[in-house]
């Protein structure tokens, strides 16, 4: 089978699966070191499913060293996020954080092999093809890290890029009508630049801009309600808008800690990939109408979810149920509008 793809074939042995499921207390991570060096042995490839030690941990560089002396070779996990609202299994960080630090600890460790961890449950947001949340955001990322690992030096820019990475509601928002089941992840709104040469960033409606370097530059901002726009301005012109179809809400109707993202790039590999075909980019707190009510809200309570025929039908001004309180005045305040306030309130508590 080697010989018929014309490339080494590695059977991998994964140490963090090795203590996935030991019960009791915490495993000593100087265990990891052990066990990494006993089959480094027995397997030409050692890795690890996700970060089980992490990567600034000094035992994690202990156990590359321990896989390396046996002759064998260390495969670096990678990934950006792991959401599973289910059984707890989240994993993030502040925007590209958590890709560009695992990248980091490729390079640092000198790993020739990697381990890219996805996964084929899209809910669990942890895919390299492109989703309808990050798009091509991280896909496109890592083919720039790539270059990067195997040529040794960092890619040269050869045309503007901006990539706009945050979570749709700022932390501590409240999750109305649906309930959450994992604690909120926080984050940022993260504004990653790869420029061939110096420019100013401003965020139109927000008070944050900044002077951005030539290469790759990131800045983060508070992930704060509102549109999600970036312009890339030089000798006092603007050379790039970018406006994210997404805004930041802070009236979410779901849980969601995964990323959503968009970027420069988002056209020219969708065309790449579609051709002229017209990618979907409705969001999912749109309000097509401008009511003040996004579109979710008018399909959930009045017309019928994810049929978006209905997603204009209610009127912000009226009160249909006579609760005493208008449409608008029941989104605002994250109440049923089909019940009485007293008696909403009432459930709440």
């Amino acid at each position: 089978m080697q010989a018929d793809i014309h490339a080494p074939l590695y059977l991998e042995y994964c140490i963090g699966e090795f203590f996935a499921r030991v019960d009791g207390p915490p495993i000593p991570e100087d265990k990891y070191i052990e066990v990494a060096s006993a089959m480094a042995g027995n397997f030409p490839a050692i890795g690890m499913f996700l970060d089980t030690i992490h990567r600034d941990d000094p035992e994690w560089k202990k156990v590359v060293e321990a896989v390396n002396a046996k002759g064998s070779e260390w495969v670096q996990p990678l990934y950006y996020q792991y959401e599973n609202v289910n059984w707890g299994g989240n994993r993030f960080e502040n925007g590209t954080d958590k890709l560009r630090e695992n990248w980091r600890a490729v390079r640092e460790s000198g790993s020739r092999l990697i381990q890219f961890v996805t996964w084929n449950d899209y809910t669990e947001n942890t895919l390299l093809a492109p989703g309808t949340e990050t798009r091509y955001t991280f896909y496109d990322l890592t083919d720039y890290y790539v270059k990067w690992w195997k040529t040794g030096k960092e890619p040269a820019a050869d045309h503007d890029r901006i990539y706009l990475t945050y979570r749709k509601y700022p932390k501590g928002a409240k999750v109305f009508p649906f309930q959450t089941k994992q604690p909120d992840a926080g984050g940022v709104l993260e504004v990653l630049t790869i420029l061939p040469t110096p420019g100013h960033i401003k965020l139109p409606g927000r008070s944050e801009e900044y002077d951005a370097p030539a290469g790759l530059s990131v800045k983060q901002f508070p992930n704060a309600p509102g549109p999600v726009i970036a312009e890339l301005i030089r000798d006092g012109k603007t050379v790039i808008r970018l406006e994210s179809p997404e805004p930041i809400t802070d009236r979410p109707f779901r849980e969601q800690n995964s990323a959503t993202c968009y970027s420069t790039e988002f056209m020219r590999n969708w065309q790449a990939d579609f051709g002229d075909a017209k990618p979907n980019l409705r969001a999912e707190y749109a309000d097509d109408d401008g009511d003040g009510l996004p579109n979710w809200w008018e399909m959930y309570w009045y017309g019928k979810f994810l049929d978006y025929s209905t997603a204009t039908i209610a009127k912000p001004n009226e009160d249909p149920y006579h609760t005493g309180e208008t449409n608008l005045q029941h989104y605002l305040d994250q109440t049923d509008p089909t019940k009485p306030i007293h008696t909403a309130k009432a459930a709440e508590r």
